[in-house]
């Protein structure tokens, strides 16, 4: 970090503990024009610099106009536990935490430490990235920082649940009184007044109609909202609220509602993640259904090489879902023969999957580094343990008979011709350029001598 930003840094900090001494616990920090002034400096530059501070998890900022920036403090809570920091509270568990998602931890962690209750929330991101368990572990880390009550609730609300029939939709959230619309024979009572001293998770907010949109931001301005067919009676509500949307918030949301939301949370797609993350993603995966079935589960270094590498258009939940059918495949079979384990293989798996092996040539460095050739990975419902399997360092005498004991060992599996004929294909190139690989270095070595 520069020597610009660092006195930025400290002039942000030394403003929001001046401002939070005077007890101001609204609109903490301040704007780009006002540390321009102060420090005799081109906006754009300022701004460039706070952008930095910005990226860097460093500081924060708050939509509107004009955009204020703002440290965190721990001073400006009960104690010191109250200061972000991803150790020590739910998000430390979370994969990935310290590496493609630690900008998005410390957003999310500031925008429930901001006072005086939180900064109302959008998070971005394709299908099946983790959004909803992301809105959660802000809740369970807003009950550990104190800032709402344990027994404060969390309500989650899927808008394209009823995105066809607008009243609908508006009543589920706001309730309604009795004949407010066809069907409805009685008052009841929405999940904003469910929500109220908790938190609201609205995903898939852009099927919100625009109607629901500005009750919502009528919500956030005044904490006030009025049920569907009583326009006489205004109920109050002290909710925070999360959003997510697979959407572009600018062109997918009214403008007047995205202004109020202040905090903007990206989750990064699988693809965009580390591959060291999508290992520890699998072994997690895999190690849930082992628990889940009480049985151990042995996959082969192919089937990992498979799941790494595979294009896994659903992100997480799609790779969720592949390990669980590739281990349902093979269960009912293996637990007819009454053994005690399971053996999951790259052929268990469907076509795409085991496309991930053709990228395995051009990847073969990177993985290696994770799962090393010859390695089993074994998972107990109490752990998790490596298998070295028996290998050569030359081609053995018996090597065609190899090859027909693994074929023979494949058709006993049912595995159909040309998936024999894949995966044969891809073991023998592979050993092959192990193979080569060894004898090379062989030679070297002899050479040296």
């Amino acid at each position: 970090m520069g020597k610009s930003e660092n006195r930025i840094l400290k002039y942000l900090s030394d403003k929001c503990k001046e401002q939070k001494s005077t007890g101001k616990l609204t609109n903490v920090g301040c704007s780009t024009r006002e540390i321009a002034d102060d420090f005799s400096l081109q906006r754009t530059n300022v701004s460039s610099l706070l952008n930095r501070l910005c990226d860097d998890g460093k500081i924060f900022k708050i939509k509107g106009k004009p955009i204020i920036y703002y440290v965190n403090l721990s001073s400006s809570f009960k104690d010191d536990k109250a200061k972000p920091s991803i150790n020590g509270s739910n998000f430390s568990n979370f994969i990935g935490g310290n590496k493609s998602l630690k900008k998005s931890i410390q957003q999310a962690q500031a925008a429930i430490l901001y006072p005086p209750r939180g900064l109302h929330t959008l998070i971005l991101g394709p299908t099946g990235v983790g959004k909803t368990m992301f809105a959660e572990l802000m809740y369970k880390f807003a009950i550990e920082k104190e800032v709402i009550s344990k027994d404060a609730p969390f309500i989650s609300f899927n808008c394209a649940d009823y995105s066809n029939n607008p009243q609908l939709i508006m009543a589920h959230l706001f309730g309604s009184k009795k004949g407010a619309f066809t069907g409805v024979d009685k008052d009841r009572i929405g999940y904003v007044d469910k929500a109220n001293g908790g938190i609201l998770f609205l995903d898939e907010i852009h099927r919100l109609p625009a109607e629901g949109q500005e009750m919502l931001f009528m919500l956030i301005d005044k904490s006030v909202y009025t049920p569907l067919g009583n326009i006489e009676e205004k109920k109050s509500g002290k909710v925070l609220i999360i959003c997510a949307t697979t959407e572009q918030a600018d062109s997918a949301l009214l403008t007047t509602f995205t202004r109020r939301i202040l905090m903007t949370i990206n989750i990064p797609a699988l693809k965009d993640r580390t591959i060291d993350e999508r290992f520890e993603l699998i072994r997690d995966f895999f190690k849930i259904e082992s628990m889940r079935i009480a049985k151990e589960i042995t996959i082969s270094t192919n089937t990992v090489r498979s799941l790494l590498l595979y294009n896994c258009r659903g992100n997480i939940g799609q790779l969720k879902s592949d390990i669980q059918l590739g281990c349902a495949n093979v269960f009912l079979k293996f637990v007819s023969k009454g053994k005690n384990k399971i053996e999951v293989h790259s052929t268990d798996f469907l076509n795409n999957v085991r496309q991930g092996l053709v990228s395995y040539m051009q990847e073969s460095q990177v993985v290696d580094k994770i799962i090393k050739k010859d390695i089993r990975l074994n998972f107990k419902p109490k752990g998790i343990k490596f298998q070295v399997e028996a290998s050569s360092d030359l081609v053995p005498d018996n090597f065609y008979e190899s090859i027909e004991k693994r074929i023979q060992e494949l058709k006993d599996r049912g595995v159909d011709e040309d998936d024999i004929n894949f995966t044969m294909s891809f073991d023998i190139k592979n050993y092959f350029n192990k193979y080569i690989e060894k004898l090379f270095m062989h030679k070297i070595i002899l050479c040296q001598l």
